[in-house]
């Protein structure tokens, strides 16, 4: 019974943290569970969006992916976006020390609308490619779960920037978990497309936490996130190493 409760405990602070429905939970658990979010958040995000990709075909035909994009966002709360936003708009501004305080602004400026067209650019032609299929539902799960590795994977491979309460506690928790948060994705990049796009973007986005931002935050981690996913989808599907799936 204890073993139970401990496991719901940790999946209903990983619910409650990482997505919108509803769910009690501590952020001590979901920091400490954080290293399996991409395996229990990110393998339920998928299905999650498989469903609306079902429902949204019987309503809209081929059009129905562009509700995958809406239901991602819902059952994130828009927060990695509103963290690619954020990383967009402090990219925009020279000095360091200013960058950090736009990751902190409210206020939407142009590298945030810049962003924002980058991620529909990306999102748009990989969700009108899904289609009501086992194999495109495993494209929707891999894609979540591989995308959710690569963000976390920022806490656990960069220092958190200066001032970064919440991304220290869960760096601290995932400094020690990096294969962990690997081999919850490599075996689902079936292709080398997929796998080139994951290496990539996760050297792309260790890159610009390092050299641009001073180090790792939620804000980097949500961006990373949201590109990423549209990207993974893409690939596995435009260029597939087991093709005959399809």
């Amino acid at each position: 019974m204890r073993r139970e409760n401990k496991a719901w405990r940790a999946i209903s602070s990983l619910l409650a943290f990482y997505t919108t429905i509803p769910a009690n939970g501590e952020l001590d658990e979901a920091a400490r569970w954080s290293f399996l979010a991409p395996a229990i958040i990110g393998g339920l995000e998928g299905l999650l969006l498989y469903g609306v990709l079902l429902a949204g075909w019987w309503i809209v035909g081929p059009l129905a992916g562009l509700f995958v994009i809406a239901g991602a966002e819902l059952i994130r709360g828009f927060h990695h976006l509103d963290g690619l936003l954020d990383v967009g708009d402090a990219i925009m501004v020279r000095d360091r020390e200013r960058r950090r305080k736009a990751l902190k602004d409210v206020q939407i400026g142009a590298g945030a609308i810049g962003f924002l067209l980058i991620y529909l650019s990306i999102a748009l032609p990989s969700v009108l490619v899904l289609r009501p299929s086992i194999y495109f539902l495993a494209v929707l799960v891999a894609a979540s779960i591989c995308s959710r590795s690569l963000g976390l994977l920022l806490l656990a491979l960069v220092k958190p920037m200066e001032g970064s309460v919440l991304g220290a506690r869960f760096s601290l928790e995932l400094s020690g978990k990096k294969f962990v948060l690997l081999g919850q994705s490599i075996p689902l990049l079936t292709s080398p497309a997929a796998a080139g796009v994951f290496a990539a973007t996760l050297l792309l986005w260790v890159v610009v936490s390092k050299r641009s931002l001073g180090g790792s935050s939620g804000d980097v981690v949500g961006a990373a996130i949201t590109i990423s996913f549209p990207l993974l989808i893409l690939a596995e599907v435009k260029w597939p190493w087991f093709w005959y799936l399809r």
